[in-house]
């Protein structure tokens, strides 16, 4: 009777079912580790690094930067810095910060 179960019989079928397990397991797994990630971002959303304050929309020159309602400081999100450098009306860099602080 060993024999038959060495040469398959039920242990193709156990085999089977461990991969099939071994499957739905991964696929939790990765469900909740989404799911964390996603509770997490919405934990952070809008929310100053700095102080945890909420964070506001404002537009500077056509380019929406986040500022802090809190502590007042501002933060760029990828590519603003360069949109707000290279606009063509802006006379300076830090005209477009000075013209901010007064939003």
């Amino acid at each position: 009777m060993s024999n038959f179960l060495n040469k398959g019989g039920y242990s193709d079928e156990e085999r089977y079912i461990r991969e099939r397990e071994a499957e739905k397991r991964d696929e939790l797994h990765d469900k909740r580790d989404s799911e964390r990630q996603k509770q997490e971002g919405a934990a952070h959303w809008m929310t100053c690094p700095k102080c945890g304050s909420a964070l506001k929309e404002v537009n500077v020159e056509g380019v929406m930067i986040d500022k802090c309602e809190g502590c007042e400081g501002f933060f760029l999100d990828k590519g603003e810095m360069q949109l707000l450098t290279d606009r063509k009306e802006s006379h300076s860099f830090l005209n477009a910060i000075m013209g901010f602080w007064s939003v």
